[in-house]
């Protein structure tokens, strides 16, 4: 019998549209995208990591965020700061973390339509942006297109694999 050292199995996480996971024990965490994005923080020394499945930019309007407080996370504008609120509050600076964006996908997609303006390149010009207001370079981005994506996160590692999925429209001809 061979010494071959194998990786634990890390426990499993789901991350649900609107949700944000803030980790400093390793799990893998799973979420599927379409126009959402996924913004992925890690850090190599701690191993803390932090993964957001937001929804939308911004709020729609300036009356703050009616309803359910914990679908807040649903906004890239609330959920990135949040995200950097937490490393920071660990003594990490937020230019030694990597980020990774995955989604802003324009699944729905019509022959006039304008993809730069789509609901999916705007989370992710502002997930981006926001990012780099931090002074946190952008280390992989997987994002638009026509389809949705799986990704599932380590963050023990930092990885992120990701499957590109069926599209469920049919593509214009």
């Amino acid at each position: 019998m061979s010494d071959v050292l194998l990786a634990p199995r890390l426990p499993q996480r789901f991350l649900e549209p609107g949700d944000l996971l803030l980790l400093r024990e390793p799990c893998e965490v799973t979420t599927v995208l379409g126009s959402c994005v996924a913004v992925t923080l890690w850090h190599r020394t701690t191993r803390s990591a932090a993964i957001c499945h937001a929804m939308l930019a911004a709020p729609s309007d300036e009356s703050g965020h009616p309803g359910d407080p914990v679908r807040r996370w649903k906004y890239v504008t609330d959920a990135v700061p949040k995200m950097v609120e937490f490393f920071l509050h660990r003594a990490v600076r937020p230019g030694t973390l990597q980020a990774k964006v995955f989604g802003g996908s324009d699944l729905l997609r019509m022959e006039s339509h304008d993809a730069e303006n789509s609901i999916g390149a705007g989370n992710t010009r502002t997930a981006v942006g926001l990012l780099g207001s931090y002074g946190i370079t952008v280390k992989a981005c997987d994002t638009g297109g026509r389809t949705g994506r799986k990704l599932i996160f380590n963050t023990f590692t930092g990885g992120v694999r990701v499957k590109l999925l069926p599209s469920p429209l049919p593509q214009p001809l």
